[in-house]
């Protein structure tokens, strides 16, 4: 389930619950309201807990909140209007005005998520922004944003990442990675790796492993083990969930050495060129 349906359905089992609160259990329209937004933030951890929605962020979790209150809020509000109109009074503007400002807000920021999490749509991509440099298509726009951990830690990994560069510029291998073919998410596509050592020469008989991660979305990371096809190359197939920004990382081991190449790489929404992966880090 994505962001939008369970905003939504959540905001229809607050109207539901609130409706069955004032029939069934005759609460006033704030208590009725109240168990109703407790109903659905209920049901919407049971879906998470057992997997059926993905677990969200702070954004999303604070996005679900503000909507299942602002419903409830204004079930409850309709509920008070109802009871005034049938006493001969009127409501106040104030409240309803609150409720459509805060709505407002709500269906804003989850355009802005939604946007993050998927990009544009390919033809507002087009019209909105600029043409590619070189031609071709714009491959992604959407951008989920990074996490950050251990950030006390950064110095000394940073100082051990220096040294192992060093190493491996001793060492004199030369590794270059990249896609046999466009790599379009949620389809296979093949990934290759070549290796030679310092005298030019292909670099067989190692173990490669290539890493991708999805910056922000850790848990669509996938690790493949490529396997050898002669003459330092090593080929592997692999499907990436989502499009867009992938960071990735081949790992290449033999005899006690190993060598690290860090990148990045693009996968495309639908039809379209590939773009080379990764290059050696300075």
């Amino acid at each position: 389930m994505d962001l939008v349906l369970t905003a939504a359905g959540g905001a229809l089992l607050v109207v539901a619950g609130y409706h069955a609160a004032r029939r069934l259990a005759r609460l006033a329209p704030p208590a009725a309201a109240l168990a109703a937004v407790a109903l659905a933030l209920a049901g919407y951890a049971a879906a998470v807990l057992a997997g059926s929605a993905p677990a969200p962020g702070l954004d999303e979790a604070a996005l679900h909140v503000a909507a299942y209150g602002l419903t409830g809020y204004g079930a409850a509000l309709l509920g008070k209007a109802r009871a005034r109109r049938a006493g001969g009074r009127r409501l106040h503007p104030a409240p309803a005005a609150i409720v459509a400002f805060l709505g407002a807000v709500v269906a804003v920021n989850v355009v802005f998520v939604l946007v993050a999490e998927r990009g544009l749509p390919a033809g507002l991509a087009e019209r909105l922004l600029p043409a590619p440099r070189g031609g071709g298509q714009v491959a992604a726009t959407g951008f989920p944003g990074a996490i950050t951990k251990g950030s006390a830690r950064r110095p000394l990994a940073h100082r051990a990442r220096l040294e192992a560069l060093a190493r491996q510029r001793a060492l004199g291998w030369r590794v270059e990675g990249g896609w046999a073919g466009a790599p379009r998410a949620g389809q296979p596509a093949v990934f290759v790796v070549e290796a030679s050592g310092p005298d030019g020469r292909p670099l067989d008989g190692a173990r490669v492993e290539a890493r991708f991660v999805r910056p922000g979305a850790e848990g669509l990371g996938r690790a493949l083990a490529l396997a050898a096809a002669g003459g330092g190359r090593y080929h592997g197939r692999v499907a990436l969930a989502a499009p867009g920004r992938w960071e990735v990382t081949v790992v290449v081991r033999r005899g006690g050495e190993r060598f690290e190449l860090r990148g990045e790489t693009w996968v495309l929404d639908g039809d379209g060129g590939g773009r080379r992966t990764v290059g050696p880090e300075s």
